[in-house]
């Protein structure tokens, strides 16, 4: 009973000097539970530093060099190196919420997606990344739009990016899948993620549904397909 009372203290205590000045979209402290969903807007916060870290780690480069090795094929042959031009390399995943743009901080790192591009290779950034793509051809079409095909292991797939907001960074990323079906996506550069607020998935004893709340977006209007 003494333990429940103090935690139940401790947890009002910093409820209240959290919610002073925060948004919150959910909250849950019932029962010794402390599960929020807020809006983070400040840039100096360790969440910015967290969903734009694409840096591998010791395992994660040691897996991205064996399997480069293995793109190259038994005689290591040289990969393609394409001029990719002003299209930026670090991706971050954006979302919308009531017609603003947030970036999201999942209650599973498993679900934070990046996206890396190189000279030769396309690369998916996660806790649970497939191996890098290679390359095969580059081209840009127009002004704000750049085409990918990409080779992995027995798989080819094309990949668009276009730039539909350059001042702020973000992009929409479409994959085309079988048939007429596409698969779209918003990003953003990675050093423009500041520039945006992000929604937090916060839970400090256990993992949490994610949260499921984001605008069902009209992606052809946004690339101009209509």
């Amino acid at each position: 009973m003494k333990t429940s009372l103090i935690i139940g203290v401790l947890l009002l205590s910093t409820w209240s000097s959290f919610a002073q000045d925060t948004s919150f979209i959910f909250k849950n402290t019932a029962n010794g539970v402390y599960h929020v969903i807020f809006i983070e807007q400040k840039p100096d916060s360790k969440y910015y530093n967290w969903i734009a870290d694409l840096n591998f780690k010791q395992l994660e480069q040691k897996n991205y060099s064996t399997s480069i090795k293995s793109l190259k094929g038994k005689n290591s042959r040289p990969m393609t190196k394409y001029d990719l031009g002003d299209l930026p390399r670090r991706w971050c995943l954006l979302f919308q919420y009531k017609g603003q743009f947030y970036l999201y901080s999942p209650s599973d790192y498993l679900f934070n997606y990046n996206i890396a591009v190189t000279d030769s290779t396309y690369v998916i950034c996660s806790s649970d990344s497939p191996p890098p793509k290679r390359i095969t051809a580059f081209t840009k079409p127009n002004a704000t739009t750049y085409q990918f095909k990409l080779s992995g292991y027995n798989t080819q797939e094309n990949i668009r990016i276009h730039m539909v907001d350059r001042k702020r960074g973000i992009a929409v990323f479409e994959k085309p899948l079988a048939g007429p079906k596409q698969r779209y996506w918003f990003m953003v550069q990675a050093d423009k993620v500041k520039n945006f607020p992000m929604i937090v998935n916060y839970c400090k004893t256990q993992k949490q549904l994610e949260f499921d709340g984001f605008d069902k977006v009209d992606f052809a209007k946004w690339i101009g397909k209509k």
